[in-house]
């Protein structure tokens, strides 16, 4: 019964507690290291990502503290790129979602010369075909990264939040609100986080090869917007994993690709395209060809969009437009992508933008911009234009469509067979 007093005095307050996996765990506050850090004349600390206030908090301490930081490098050689569709991915992941994810690791095994890993140590042990390393274990104080070209981290790096809650009170006495979003302990968790990534990202050692061109692989939903003023001049790029293999993707990514690709194949066979038709190819059920074209108002409105953009498509497109100056690639390689995610929550400030980029630089500068976009960027913006659409449109007959053509040739012009599985799967 030797627990017994840290359990009355933590059920008193003074304390805390956690259980997880059927283990009830008695966290008590343990003042030996606060007080041979205060009995020291001066203490000096040394730490990559904890800051001041989190060092102020460990050890209770209220006066002001002398922060030395060293000028940070140029990180310019460095990408990191948010791959997400993927949600959170925690340790405990179905088997549809463990076949995602080790589809998505061998396309970037296969993109690099030499890849890292880093997972959930459960997971990661596991592994038999390739070597992979856990979080926290290998993301922190290791070189074993550091002839990589690549890192692939998956999943998002948080710590046991029962056991971080149980320390933080016993280290505060301020009792955690999980939650309170706006909370002492909510700052804090984030503050872990993020640093935790930095360490991650830090494996690469890229301050120390400036001319070698490196990539940081950020695989789970999460905003990576902090880093820019983490790491500075570092490129921040958000990408889908089905962008990398449609095997990545979301069940329903997956479904639309295969419903797409099928529509595509019955158009170039000349045959009759129905839903059942469809379904037959695709190896899914009518309803579920039904339910994926819901997004566009149905199965007709479908049709005539993806027949329209079908038979535009194969009429070809400039291939010898001539290299873009600076404000045009800003343009296709930043503004464009940028405009495209965050079109979701206004299409019609999206198509606003467009418009005055249009209207702003020539037809011969705008088509230079929108053949240098990417197929995915061609086709959001393309979206984006039919979203904005009246819904009268829809009751035209293709024939009558060809006008629009006048409208947004270039979009049409510089489309490519590759963007139809993109863009059908929204």
């Amino acid at each position: 019964m030797y627990w017994l007093p840290d359990f009355l005095e933590a059920w008193k307050g003074d304390g805390a507690f956690s259980a997880s996996w059927g283990v009830l765990s008695i966290y008590r506050r343990d003042t030996k290291h606060q007080e041979l850090a205060n009995s020291a004349v001066f203490n000096i600390y040394l730490d990559a990502t904890t800051t001041a206030e989190q060092l102020k908090l460990k050890l209770d301490y209220h006066e002001s503290v002398l922060v030395i930081e060293q000028s940070r490098p140029d990180y310019s050689n460095l990408k990191v790129v948010n791959v997400t569709g993927l949600g959170k991915l925690p340790k405990n992941r179905s088997d549809s979602l463990t076949t995602r994810v080790n589809a998505l690791k061998e396309t970037l095994t296969k993109l690099h010369s030499q890849l890292g890993i880093i997972d959930w140590k459960a997971i990661a042990d596991t592994t038999s075909d390739r070597t992979e390393y856990g979080h926290f274990v290998d993301g922190r104080g290791v070189n074993r990264f550091s002839e990589c070209d690549a890192i692939a981290s998956f999943g998002i790096p948080y710590q046991n939040i029962g056991s971080l809650a149980a320390h933080f009170q016993v280290m505060t006495g301020e009792r955690v609100n999980l939650e309170d979003e706006n909370s002492t302990f909510q700052k804090y968790l984030t503050e872990l986080l993020q640093a935790e990534i930095i360490q991650e990202i830090g494996r690469l050692r890229s301050h120390r090869r400036p001319n070698v061109e490196l990539t940081f692989y950020f695989c789970a939903d999460y905003d990576l917007g902090f880093l820019v003023s983490e790491l500075p001049g570092v490129k921040l790029e958000v990408v889908d994993a089905c962008d990398f293999c449609i095997e990545a993707g979301s069940p329903a990514k997956q479904t639309g690709h295969a419903i797409v690709n099928a529509f595509k194949s019955l158009w170039q066979s000349h045959q009759k395209i129905g839903q059942k038709a469809l379904a037959n190819i695709a190896e899914i059920s009518q309803a579920w060809v039904s339910r994926f074209t819901q997004r566009w108002g149905g199965w007709q409105h479908f049709k005539k969009l993806l027949l329209l953009l079908l038979d535009s498509l194969n009429s070809g497109s400039n291939k010898n437009l001539a290299d873009l100056d600076d404000d045009e690639r800003w343009f296709a390689c930043e503004y464009f992508p940028q405009l495209i995610a965050e079109s979701e929550s206004s299409p019609e400030d999206a198509f606003k933008h467009i418009a005055e980029v249009a209207t702003s630089v020539t037809n011969i500068a705008m088509r230079r911009i929108l053949h240098s976009c990417t197929p995915a960027v061609r086709a959001g913006l393309l979206m984006i234009i039919l979203r904005c659409l009246p819904t009268e449109i829809y009751s035209i007959s293709v024939h009558e469509l060809r006008p629009l053509e006048e409208l947004v040739p270039q979009f049409y012009g510089l489309l490519s067979q590759e963007v139809l599985p993109l863009e059908g799967v929204g």
